[in-house]
């Protein structure tokens, strides 16, 4: 395990694929503070007010990628993580546990780079440490840099004579404004821009478990799973973006669990890295586009 100084901390884990890598902290998290091209731009957000904190128990934002749960509530979602985890290497790669917190939960996030190197695969899990059933979804949260563009697919369009019952939710917060112009809601895709502005978000079923961040001449693409059948938090969502004026956030959930004691719940997320490949405008090269990427990106995890 190659250990190095990154993002404030003296120890972070760096892993190394093909085409990129990514710096883990073993002073705080588990969390994932850099991903981005070998030697390049960290694509990931990380917040210079939070540098090097650690050992004081309390919550910071830290930036990069976390593991949340959901419905969203403040004491039980945002668990401080700035003491030092548990660390075990494990093959190509790092498995990285929070302490237990008050709720008798305990959060991990095992990262790995694939065997071929083309992804970085996290596994992250909420065990029950306690004495009673917990009921809970996983909410995968990655925090990106600024100017980008977050593009994921709709379903594909069906006249009206061949379907007439919805195929997907589109939720909206009570502080969301879809005629904002950051908002692009095309045709078999959506897309908003991080820019200056109010905080915006929404959540949507994407079945096809695919999202895209857009910045510093790269895109990053996350993989998350949808299972037919199951729950969702949040109206029935498996993605969430959210952004405001300093960042936006790529997030990924799981489906709603009822984890019993001694066991855990497990949400795994592939990244890739496409170099000098961003998305096109706005438009339908754009809904081509993120369907290609879906299927290259689907049969490199197959």
């Amino acid at each position: 395990m190659e250990v190095v100084p990154f993002g404030g901390f003296e120890r972070t884990c760096r892993l190394v694929g093909s085409n990129f890598e990514a710096h883990l902290p073993l002073e705080v998290g588990p969390r994932v503070l850099g991903f981005g091209p070998i030697g390049g731009p960290n694509l990931l957000n990380v917040y210079q007010k939070d540098y090097g904190i650690k050992d004081d128990g309390k919550y910071h934002s830290y930036g990069g990628h976390r593991l949340w749960v959901a419905p969203e509530e403040a004491g039980k979602t945002m668990i401080a993580d700035s003491c030092e985890p548990e660390v075990e290497e494990v093959d190509r790669g790092v498995r990285i546990a929070s302490a237990i917190d008050q709720f008798h939960t305990q959060r991990e996030i095992t990262v790995q780079v694939s065997p071929d190197g083309a992804c970085l695969v996290l596994e992250h899990r909420v065990y029950n440490r306690g004495a009673y059933p917990v009921e809970l979804a996983l909410w995968a949260i990655t925090v990106m840099v600024t100017d980008g563009v977050c593009v994921w697919p709709f379903e594909d369009h069906v006249p009206h004579a061949q379907k007439v019952l919805p195929s997907q939710p589109l939720v909206r917060w009570g502080y969301t404004d879809l005629s904002d112009p950051r908002w692009d809601l095309g045709h078999e895709y959506g897309a908003v821009q991080q820019a200056q502005g109010e905080s915006q978000k929404v959540g949507v079923l994407v079945p096809q478990g695919i999202a895209t961040y857009s910045t510093k001449g790269h895109t990053f693409v996350k993989r998350f799973p949808y299972v037919e059948g199951r729950s969702y938090p949040d109206f029935g969502v498996n993605f969430e973006v959210y952004t405001r004026g300093d960042m936006l956030e790529v997030e990924s959930l799981g489906p709603n669990e009822r984890i019993l004691p001694g066991n855990f719940a497990s949400h795994t997320e592939h990244w890739f890295l496409l170099e000098n490949e961003v998305a096109p405008a706005p438009g339908k090269d754009r809904a081509t586009w993120i369907r290609q990427v879906a299927e290259r990106s689907i049969a490199k995890i197959s």
